[in-house]
């Protein structure tokens, strides 16, 4: 299975929708993540989206409030949950949870041992403020339909004082009323409901900390400490992904099989008719049918016919005496060798 863009997708929808990327794209965009929602929904018999594996750059942030100390880490992209395995370079790195640091004590920043620690705590921008340097922090939105509207942002000003700001949107920067030492981890932004676009935070200097697509409201991201690596460093995430409504042209969708696409846009198309017609109710019926029916087609090509599943069956664990018998446990169950189901 390939990838595509969510740009590209849009561009499938309008024949089936009947409707144009330049008139109706809110539309499109809307039809779009229901179709890939659907997909998600059929995860029992066709489990195709819920992991994801991502190479993301390593990046510097701050460990403690007064930002004296630093450590390497990663934000995971919004629609991951959790990490289930990572490398560099080929090589595992070990996982460790949050409360494993408060019961070994703070790791140490210079260890050279490849390991990672959840954080477990949620950021509300991809990128910190640069470091021991404060900033005025600034705001705009892309669609001019959005102007006028009201973000908040929660900060430690430059004199360790809490403060909020209401930002009222234009497509041009405005900036808080302070110098912003911190953005509050939790809530620290918060973006008005019912937005169209985009909306873009940066520091002074115009270096972008996040581009919020306009169905999320209270920002929050994952961050993982690292050790054993350095800033700029690619990593390898494999992570289990949860369903999040995408916006963004350059956003990747899920799957590039259009003959899918194009059915489960059909299938809304007629299931939504308010109509009470079975004739619609049979159409739609047999274009859920059609996209699941290419979906299915598309994994079995991907594992293919010569692709070998193994699966050993145990009987539980054997309990040895000092007799000459061997009893067996009385619970036995089914143990999974090394070849992965695909």
């Amino acid at each position: 299975m390939g990838y595509a863009t969510l740009g590209q997708m849009l561009q499938w929808l309008e024949k089936p929708a009947g409707k144009t990327v330049k008139d109706n794209r809110c539309e499109l965009v809307e039809l779009a993540n229901r179709i890939r929602q659907h997909f998600y929904l059929l995860y029992e018999d066709l489990p195709l989206f819920m992991d994801g594996e991502e190479c993301i750059t390593v990046e510097e942030f701050p460990l403690d409030c007064n930002c004296k100390e630093t450590y390497m880490g990663i934000t995971l992209p919004d629609e991951y949950q959790t990490v289930e395995a990572i490398w560099k370079n080929d090589v595992p790195i070990k996982m460790f949870d949050k409360w494993r640091e408060y019961r070994d004590g703070v790791q140490s920043t210079c260890s050279c041992e490849l390991a990672m620690w959840d954080i477990e705590n949620f950021f509300p921008t991809e990128r910190e403020l640069i470091c021991g340097k404060c900033s005025y922090v600034k705001m705009l939105v892309r669609n001019p339909a959005d102007v006028g509207k009201t973000a908040i942002i929660h900060y430690i000003d430059s004199n360790d004082q809490d403060r909020t700001d209401e930002i009222l949107l234009t497509q041009d920067y405005v900036r808080t009323s302070s110098w912003v030492k911190r953005i509050n981890p939790r809530g620290g932004v918060i973006l008005p409901p019912r937005m169209v676009g985009a909306v873009i935070i940066a520091d002074e200097g115009g270096r972008i900390l996040s581009e919020y697509p306009p169905n999320i409201t209270v920002p929050a991201y994952r961050r993982m400490k690292l050790t054993g690596v350095c800033c700029g460093d690619q990593v390898l995430v494999k992570a289990s992904r949860r369903f999040r409504p995408l916006y963004f042209d350059t956003d990747v969708i899920e799957t590039d099989n259009r003959l899918a696409i194009e059915e489960a846009a059909r299938y809304f198309r007629y299931n939504d008719n308010t109509q009470a017609d079975l004739q619609y109710e049979a159409k739609a019926a047999t274009h859920s049918a059609n996209a699941k029916f290419y979906l299915l087609g598309e994994k079995s090509r991907q594992r293919g016919k010569a692709t070998i599943s193994n699966i050993n069956l145990s009987q539980g664990r054997i309990k040895k005496s000092g007799l000459s018998t061997k009893q067996r446990s009385m619970n036995n169950h089914f143990g999974v060798g090394r070849g992965r189901l695909r």
